[in-house]
């Protein structure tokens, strides 16, 4: 399911320039987000949340997320931040990071992965890593597209048997949800997970 690295580095390119040219606020995403994964949330801050796949507006800048120190991940997190309308963002007091290779094995308590494993050149080690850094009883909160063609910057059709097969290798199911996306025209998967 790996993609070679130019049509990799092309979607990456075709996302850029997506970010670059919209008129984006985060707060329907986060709305969307939250009317599902709002009763999973820790009341209290957690020690470490990652957002994987952040884009330039974490969820970690969503005001009913808490937590104590705050890593946002992405490849193009360094471009994103030198794209002025996104400073309110990206100034947080969080570390910015453009690979989840670089987080230590089960450090983390919280950890988003929303509208992103469609986008990685390798969803399967995708999963794996995502299981690799959380701690024991830590949170995973996931979204994707499900069973949704390809396009420029989604090189991947993440269909929803290959997505139960690896999900269910790595977590334990806490929420498992499917629905009709708020993006496109197909179903999504809205899963709540902690590592096995």
């Amino acid at each position: 399911m790996k993609v070679d690295n130019a049509r990799y580095s092309r979607a990456q390119g075709n996302e850029l320039e997506w970010w670059k040219n919209n008129a984006y606020t985060p707060f329907r995403q986060w709305h969307e987000y939250d009317k599902v994964f709002l009763p999973y949330y820790p009341d209290i801050p957690v020690g470490q949340a990652v957002d994987v796949g952040s884009g330039p507006v974490p969820m970690l800048c969503n005001h009913n997320v808490f937590y104590r120190h705050g890593i946002a991940i992405d490849p193009l997190i360094h471009e994103y931040a030198e794209i002025l309308k996104y400073d309110l963002y990206l100034t947080r007091a969080f570390t910015r990071l453009d690979s989840i290779v670089d987080i230590k094995t089960e450090s983390v308590d919280m950890a988003f992965c929303l509208n992103t494993l469609d986008h990685v050149q390798d969803p399967q080690l995708m999963v794996i890593e995502l299981g690799r850094i959380l701690r024991r009883y830590g949170k995973l909160f996931f979204f994707v597209d499900i069973d949704k063609r390809p396009d420029s910057a989604h090189p991947h059709a993440i269909t929803r048997d290959w997505l139960a097969q690896e999900l269910l290798a790595e977590f334990y199911p806490i929420l498992w949800l499917e629905k009709k996306s708020w993006k496109f025209d197909n179903q999504a998967l809205y899963f709540v997970g902690e590592v096995r």
